[in-house]
């Protein structure tokens, strides 16, 4: 009996080594082919050093790349981890190459940093700021850099605060990405939930989560913050106090996770949109951001609405916001399938802008994967 077991053990030993060389030969040679890519994207970057031509940074070729490759995939990994590690890739070749930074709305452990380093991969620099203007500023005053702003959330719907800042800048959105936001109630210590005197998050989490707080914190004081993560950071330095915020911000920040998943719907997601200065290329996969100030007459509003019709343009987002210049003065935030040099969307926004006040083409970009 103990001989068979040993020759089982000796079989199955020699097996898993025979399988063990062949993935070292693999990791060789993916080793040698990533060495190959981080070469040629030198290549590249000489030439555009030399001619000047274009921005570094293209959100519309990374895209290309990530869509091409999921469509190739017949191996047991899924779309989003095909899309994770070579995104991972893209970056750690890109990095080598040239350099760009990444403005967030921090401190770490945010939503926003998660959502700028799946974008972005691990390997960018990114840098943490207190708020959506200093982003902005961040990103106007310098060329390589790039921000990544919160749009929208499918609960609570718009951003306004990102779409007021994005109206007035001189920015365009290039790029968009959306992940999972699941809220958890964080302490500094492991207290009961009827200890909490005083909770810190931003509206939008206390909008997220409101009728969870209702029913199990009803009587407990809310604080609003310019991020979650700076939340966390208030209920560190407050006795008996909690935050609301990331799994990933509670590992970071050494917080005890008093409750998981408190977000009144479960599939709750946030858009985020990645700003630079300079238009993209289209990609065949296209949105595209305009703001409308239409004129103070009838029917405005429904003959804008009418010209992306004769031109077959979907409407995926039509949103109004006061304009904050002139008293019931109303701007119109509408998202669009395409991209502005499409031939349809050319001829719609061309008309639109002789029938408006103003016309602002926020960007077009390639969607989200």
């Amino acid at each position: 009996m103990y001989l068979q077991i040993s020759m089982a053990n000796s079989k199955l030993e020699k097996s898993l080594g025979l399988i063990r060389k062949k993935i070292d030969l693999i990791d060789d040679e993916i080793l040698s082919l990533l060495e190959e890519r981080v070469s040629l994207v030198i290549d590249a970057e000489n030439l555009k050093k030399n001619t000047s031509k274009g921005p570094f940074y293209r959100p519309d070729r990374e895209k290309e790349i990530i869509r091409r490759l999921q469509s190739l995939n017949n191996s047991p990994l899924e779309d989003n981890k095909i899309r994770t590690i070579f995104q991972d890739i893209i970056s750690a070749c890109f990095s080598t190459a040239f350099e760009i930074k990444v403005a967030y709305l921090g401190p770490e452990g945010s939503f926003s940093e998660k959502a700028a380093k799946k974008h972005f991969g691990s390997s960018t620099n990114f840098v943490s700021c207190g708020s959506i203007r200093e982003i902005i500023d961040s990103v106007e005053n310098n060329s390589e850099y790039y921000g990544v702003l919160p749009i929208e959330n499918s609960t609570e719907g718009l951003v306004n605060s990102t779409l007021d800042e994005i109206i007035e800048s001189n920015l365009k959105i290039c790029s968009e990405i959306s992940i999972p936001i699941n809220l958890s109630l964080l302490s500094k210590k492991d207290i009961a939930l009827s200890s909490i005197k005083t909770i810190f998050a931003h509206s939008q989490a206390f909008a997220q989560s409101q009728s969870w707080l209702n029913k199990n914190l009803p009587k407990v004081t809310r604080k609003d913050v310019t991020s979650n993560s700076q939340g966390v950071l208030q209920s560190k330095r407050t006795n008996y106090s909690a935050s609301i915020a990331s799994i990933e911000a509670a590992k970071k920040y050494d917080m005890k996770v008093l409750k998981r998943n408190i977000q009144d719907y479960k599939n709750n997601k946030t858009r985020f949109i990645i700003v630079g200065n300079h238009d993209v290329s289209a990609t065949k996969e296209d949105k595209t951001s305009v703001s409308i100030i239409t004129k103070n007459k009838s029917g405005a509003l429904s003959d804008i609405l009418e010209k992306f019709k004769e031109q077959k343009i979907n409407l995926t987002n039509i949103q109004s916001r006061p304009t904050k210049k002139n008293n019931w003065e109303y701007m119109f935030f509408i998202e669009l399938d395409g991209h502005k040099t499409d031939k349809n969307v050319d001829i719609a926004l061309k008309k639109i802008s002789r029938l408006s006040l103003n016309l602002k083409v926020l960007g077009s970009y390639p969607k989200g994967i």
